[in-house]
């Protein structure tokens, strides 16, 4: 999701509601597209409608948490126009879900129904839960959507998106999280989806141009890197090793695979992170091969240790000096792999300086492996929650 640095990995929520009455005007059992718009290779959002009179709203496409939330008018601190946010009281198919007789749901604001979801550490948004209309391309139903009305950054997020604002672009006011039914104690949007819209459970994101999401979709073709997820909470893959080129970072499987969690596939973090071990190994890795001679590699052999593009560091790299640097790849149980190419892990990041200057897209986290959006903008990348896998076709 891309409002952050690290989000959307870990979702805290407490909502009063397990099930809703759903409804779809529409039956469409075929593919359902929508496009994605790039901003500033941060976030990629799509634009949904939300109650009736309709009011269309740009929601972040997050595959590492699970709840539709958006920016309602009575929020102070979300930083959205009044005009775009979602005003609950004008739609006539909106409603309010209670918090009383569920001893999970909080109280607030009155006899509302409260929770609030944690985007790692950087961004926490309180909201209300209630119910209303939700269009999605051609099929309509209802669904629980919150309605923001707290947010708390902390960090460089609060810089991170604005940096990226191009004229042509619109702020996301939501986030449409598309994770598994075990983030959120209420249905998820997509799952509602499947269940009144008859389509099958699996959809697929392009982040390339033409960057579209696809619900839906039914079994990748042979080419396709098929790896099985391990557990149903995140869609986590089983990693086993992390190479710089042909050469292992040495460092236990057990590092790069959290309990319960493992390494995380998520659209909504704008680029990967590796274990803070791994990171280092990775670091140490890189900074041998210059002492070998094997590779210059500007901004890590030609600087001082503590000034690479591993410490955060950008610099004014030209196209071949970006080839210059190693393919990374990332190895998986069932003997799948992934590579992470030099142009796509040394791109514009929100802390550069200047326009033209490049950062790593890697960063250290305390836990978390992630395959963040960087990585996944190389493939067509399919979530098939029937057959419990995770496809990356290359593009």
């Amino acid at each position: 999701m891309q409002m952050m640095a690290r989000a959307s990995m870990v979702a805290v929520i407490f909502l009063g509601i397990l099930s809703c009455l759903g409804f779809a005007r529409t039956v469409h059992s075929e593919v359902t597209t929508l496009p994605l718009y790039d901003l500033g290779g941060y976030m990629w959002y799509t634009t949904l409608g939300v109650g009736t009179p309709r009011h269309y709203v740009n929601f972040t496409v997050d595959t590492g948490s699970s709840d539709l939330v958006v920016s309602g008018t009575d929020c102070k601190t979300c930083g959205i126009p009044l005009s775009t946010s979602y005003n609950r009281k004008a739609s006539s198919t909106a409603s309010i879900v209670s918090c009383h007789g569920d001893k999970r749901c909080v109280c607030v604001r009155g006899n509302k129904c409260g929770s609030f979801v944690d985007y790692g550490g950087s961004i926490n948004e309180s909201f209300t839960l209630g119910k209303d209309v939700i269009e999605v391309g051609e099929i309509e139903l209802e669904s629980f959507i919150g309605d923001v009305y707290d947010i708390q950054m902390s960090g460089p997020t609060l810089r991170a998106p604005y940096s990226f604002l191009a004229n042509d672009l619109l702020y996301p006011e939501g986030m449409f999280g598309m994770g598994p039914s075990d983030l959120a104690e209420a249905t998820p949007l997509f799952d509602e989806i499947v269940a009144t819209a008859g389509i099958r459970d699996a959809f697929s994101i392009r982040l390339a141009d033409p960057a579209v999401l696809k619900l839906g979709v039914g079994e990748v073709s042979k080419s396709a890197t098929v790896i099985p997820m391990i557990q149903n909470q995140f869609y986590a893959l089983e990693m086993v090793d992390f190479k710089i080129g042909s050469v292992s970072l040495g460092i236990s499987p057990s590092v790069y695979n959290v309990p319960d969690a493992g390494c995380i596939v998520d659209s909504g973090t704008s680029v990967p992170s590796l274990p803070q071990p791994a990171f280092n190994a990775l670091k140490s890795g890189l900074l041998h091969s210059c002492s070998t001679g094997a590779r210059a590699l500007r901004g890590i052999c030609d600087v001082k240790a503590n000034e690479t593009l591993l410490d955060g560091i950008c610099y004014d790299l030209s196209p071949s000096e970006i080839a210059a640097y190693p393919t990374f790849h990332y190895e998986f149980r069932n003997g799948g792999r992934l590579t992470y190419q030099p142009d796509h892990y040394l791109i514009p990041q929100y802390y550069c300086e200047k326009p033209g200057m490049v950062g790593l897209a890697i960063t250290p986290d305390t836990d978390f492996t992630v395959l963040g959006a960087s990585l996944m903008k190389q493939y067509d990348v399919t979530f098939d929650r029937v057959t419990m896998s995770v496809a990356f076709e290359r593009i």
